[in-house]
Formats: structure tokens, sequence, C-alpha cells
């Protein structure tokens, strides 16, 4: 499988307070929202093919947090989750 390397652009949006969110990658284009939803942060797209698609982050701490990307094929009555990530590490490089 052949790596994606893209460009991502993000501009706050004051009025809905949320972030407008554009990645691009060769022969692809995806327009995204990402907000603050109660103590997660989920961020959310259409796919080219219809499918909605989200990615959760939670059991956000000063030094880890989790994730999960689920995807639904029925307008959002089941999701089905993609991919898991658990205990990501943020690493501070303080004097």
């Amino acid at each position: 499988m052949e790596r994606e390397y893209g460009t991502t652009i993000r501009i706050y949006n004051p009025q809905n307070k949320n972030w407008d969110v554009f990645y691009g990658c060769t022969g692809e284009a995806v327009q995204l929202v990402a907000r603050k939803e109660d103590d997660e942060i989920v961020i959310t797209c259409l796919t080219p093919v219809g499918f909605q698609m989200k990615w959760i982050f939670f059991d956000i701490k000063e030094d880890t947090f989790k994730w999960e990307n689920i995807r639904s094929t029925d307008n959002g009555i089941t999701w089905d989750i993609k991919a898991r990530a658990e205990n990501i590490y943020r690493i501070n490089e303080r004097s």
C-alpha cells in the first residue's frame, strides 16, 4: 500500500464556533468540520462516496488522549469503528 501525503488548512469560524478544515491529497479533496463537544473534539466530514465519517478525540488529559474513527454508510443510523488509538502521548520538551 502506498503512503498518502496531503495538506491540511484549518480556519477558525467564530460565528459557528468551529474549525473549517480542508484536506487535499493527490486525487482527493475533503472538507471537514471540527468542534468541541463537551469534553471531546469531534471532526466530521462527508466522504467523496457519500459516507459520514467522524474522528472523536476523547479522554483528553494534559499529556495523553484517545481517538477513534467511525463511519456510517446509512446516513448516521449506525456507526462502525474503523480505527481506534489509545494512550496517545504528548511529549513535552521542557527545560
